[in-house]
């Protein structure tokens, strides 16, 4: 098939003969058997040529969805539009990584692609998105050959990213020193699931084949953490003998996607700035308040529910940041490029923002924000005290419109008198819908009917009732110009009805769109017979919020290879809880003899939304577990263990014995309590255990960190045990040297092998407050 040599140099060939299309660059095809190099062919074997074609699994999407039905993939099957026949290789290099310690590794790197092979118009009916709509970008890069083992290393995400932000990426030190090469997918869409990942692996394992000399099998193995989850769990259970393993990290099941960004808008709609603010600082460790103590009965309420959808009650303490312009605390979703995060909406806690489905929601049940505002059981028929206080709906009349030399109009001036006032919330998701001069005809940009326009966006001023129309001001999405459909439709005297209808809408859609899988979170929304108590849509989308990422499917636990999950405990995006009902799911479907062979989850504390951070090296253990599980049939460590409370919390036993997992478990006392308050100069006792899980590793050390608002942490030096042991008990005295609140945190590492400076620590801490008065 894929053959050594394939370019002669870092430029860019074009391949003589080609029956697929004309294109810059190596095109790979088994229907003529060779390839061009400019002078000369090289015999190629036609691998394709005698390969079934891999099948649908259904001929059209599943019901209410616009995405391309799944594809039956496995390791023989030719991808339609994804082969050696329309891959093109666009360069190779040779290049040399150099780790830290300043060993170097040459490596080869091959860049590519496979062409968009449809438009919107040749599409299936009833499909409108597909990868195949644009280009997929692939890169693969070999280490030389005394550093390769016959494996290869895949992290993936349905969206392109640049630098330390690209989740498209594999630590190339991580994978050369382990023996993988690795494998990159930059999508040109976020509808890739496994189908483009399959390919680029199938190929790869080929082109390494010729690369290395190799016939004997090859391993690959995929993770993604995130939207990366979801397709890592459609690989998982919609292919066959392409990946040896296969970690989902923090993961994403159906529903969460949308639900998980709409129960945190309703409690950030509910509870105003100050209240959270509060609530975050009841929540941290050794606070002495209750975490409902500022809040109403609504309020508390609402909080509830978002508890009980999963939300971690240990990720209320991470819901605020401190902006470091204004110095003051904001959502996460609120932060300006300044912040400790970046303007990275949802990230870390509750705010006021649209996450995935929002367009979707319009565009596929378009009575919704109607029907929320005029009929029983939806509470906007009959309104609390926060939606009252927050609505904003009003026919503004246009009397001005400002435009630019080419014509564009770049803002609107209106009536005053017609301005209708902000709600609670300000002018935050506020819509602009464009109207007629009769207030009755609205006009919507049904261009793509994939992604229709229905607002026009910008920044409102009431003070000069001006609406300025620059970009698109949404953080979630790209920005991009106001829709011209809408723009041409603005005439003086038309009116916009300016509106926050929609998102108030949005923010309840969870009660109104129950899954049927059994997930314990929609158990708030049913009565005691397992009736629902809210009236349910129609069409039930967030049954299908999952599919683009996981390739047509939805997960059901029917898993094909080997499985690891990781989730974290304070993760306030992919709730604790989903990680614990997936397992559920896979015990359901295979039974539990066999997913103890081919399933593990792991859950970590004190870490959120990644697999980086505190939990990297327990993330690089688990795929160092997953080799050895697939390849020499090493079990690996147990699952950890856990229940899921009446609140959809999970909860893990206190002792590492019964606790299992991978990760140190840290308990510190302050005068026995997680609070000690103390006189001045008088010393509060501190003990704490470490233990490791049974034969998961040995402590290598451990250190203080001492922190007292306003002034920097202080961490003292580590203190590494003389020989690595399984567990630790400390007792230390301390007195703090002056009045304040301090928080006093106990840190450790520790190791598989009891090695220092490995790529796999295993860390974890623990804390108490001490007030001193």
């Amino acid at each position: 098939m894929l053959l050594r040599n394939l370019i002669e140099s870092g430029r860019p060939r074009t391949f003589r003969g080609s029956l697929v299309t004309k294109s810059r660059g190596l095109r790979l095809t088994a229907a003529l058997g060779v390839i061009g190099l400019g002078t000369g062919l090289i015999t190629a074997t036609p691998v394709s040529a005698a390969a079934e074609t891999c099948q649908y699994l259904s001929p059209t999407p599943v019901a209410g969805s616009d995405v391309e039905p799944p594809l039956a993939v496995d390791a023989t099957c030719a991808d339609p539009d994804y082969n050696e026949g329309t891959f093109v290789v666009d360069s190779k290099q040779q290049l040399v990584y150099t780790d830290p310690s300043g060993q170097t590794i040459p490596y080869t790197e091959v860049k590519g692609h496979f062409p968009a092979t449809n438009t919107p118009a040749t599409l299936p009916s009833g499909v409108r998105r597909s990868p195949t709509l644009n280009q997929q970008d692939v890169v693969w890069r070999f280490p030389a050959r005394e550093f390769w083992q016959n494996r290869s290393f895949q992290h993936t995400y349905p969206l392109q990213g640049t630098g330390p932000a690209d989740l498209n990426e594999v630590d190339l030190g991580f994978a050369f020193t382990n023996g993988a090469f690795t494998v990159k997918v930059n999508p040109g869409n976020p509808t890739g699931g496994y189908r483009v990942n399959a390919a680029a692996t199938k190929l790869a394992k080929a082109y390494a084949n010729q690369h290395y000399g190799n016939s004997t099998q090859i391993n690959s193995y995929l993770w993604g953490q995130s939207g990366g989850s979801g397709q890592a769990l459609g690989a998982a259970e919609g292919t066959t003998g392409i990946w040896a393993g296969v970690i989902p990290a923090v993961i994403v099941t159906t529903g969460l996607t949308w639900h998980s960004f709409q129960w945190q808008a309703h409690y950030a709609l509910a509870v105003p700035l100050e209240k959270r603010s509060e609530v975050r600082q009841a929540a941290e460790v050794g606070s002495g308040r209750s975490i409902y103590d500022p809040l109403d009965v609504e309020q508390r309420s609402v909080l509830d529910e978002l508890l009980k959808g999963g939300f971690p009650r240990l990720g209320l303490g991470t819901a605020l940041t401190q902006d470091l312009v204004t110095g003051g605390e904001v959502p996460v979703g609120d932060a300006t490029v300044g912040s400790l995060v970046g303007p990275f909406p949802g990230v870390a806690g509750p705010s006021l923002v649209y996450g995935p489905g929002a367009t979707a929601i319009r565009a596929l049940d378009p009575t919704y924000e109607d029907d929320f505002w005029s009929k029983p059981g939806y509470a906007g028929a009959n309104p609390p005290n926060y939606l009252t206080g927050a609505k904003v709906d009003g026919f503004a009349t246009i009397t001005e419109i400002v435009r630019d030399a080419q014509g564009v109009p770049t803002a609107l001036k209106f009536d005053p008198a017609t301005v209708p006032a902000l709600g609670s919330i300000g002018a935050r998701n506020l819509d602009y819908y464009v109207y007629d001069a009769d207030g009755t005809t609205r006009t919507i940009d049904t261009t793509n009917p994939a992604s229709p326009v229905f607002t026009l966006t910008g920044t409102l001023d009431t003070t000069t009732s001006t609406l300025a129309l620059p970009a698109n001001p949404n953080v979630l999405s790209a920005t991009a110009p106001n829709s011209r459909v809408l723009l041409d439709a603005l005439d003086v005297g038309d009116k916009i009805r300016i509106n926050n209808r929609f998102f108030l809408a949005y923010a309840h859609y969870p009660r109104h769109s129950i899954l049927d899988n059994g997930n314990p979170a929609y158990n708030q929304y049913k009565d005691k017979t397992g009736k629902p108590k809210y009236p349910q849509r129609e069409i039930q989308l967030a049954n299908i919020s999952s599919l683009a990422a996981m390739g047509g499917i939805k997960e059901t636990g029917n898993i094909k290879t080997k499985v690891m999950v990781m989730e974290n405990l304070e993760d306030a995006n992919s709730y604790p809880s989903v990680a614990g009902f997936y397992q559920q799911q896979v015990e359901k479907t295979l039974g539990k003899r066999k997913a103890d062979e081919m399933f593990r989850v792991y859950y970590q504390e004190h870490a959120g939304h990644s697999n980086g951070g505190l939990v990297q090296g327990i993330f690089n253990q688990m795929v160092l577990d997953l080799v050895a599980w697939a390849e020499q049939g090493v079990a690996p460590k147990p699952s950890s263990s856990y229940t899921i409370d009446s609140m959809t919390q999970v909860v893990q036993p206190h002792d590492a014995v019964n606790r299992k997992g991978l990760q140190p478990v840290v308990h510190l006392t302050a005068n026995g309590g997680d609070r000690a308050e103390a006189s001045l100069l008088q010393p509060v006792n501190l003990s704490a255990t470490i233990e490791m899980p049974p034969t998961t590793g040995k402590i290598l050390q451990y250190s203080w960190t001492i922190e007292r608002q306003g002034v920097p942490a202080v961490t003292e030096p580590a203190t590494v045990l003389p020989t690595p042991t399984e567990k630790v008990t400390l007792t230390r005295p301390i007195t703090l040297p002056g009045s304040g609140e301090y928080v006093v945190t106990l840190n450790t590492i520790a190791d598989r092998n009891g090695t220092t400076g490995t790529s796999t620590p295993l860390q974890n801490f623990d804390r108490v407050r001490v007030v001193v008065r």
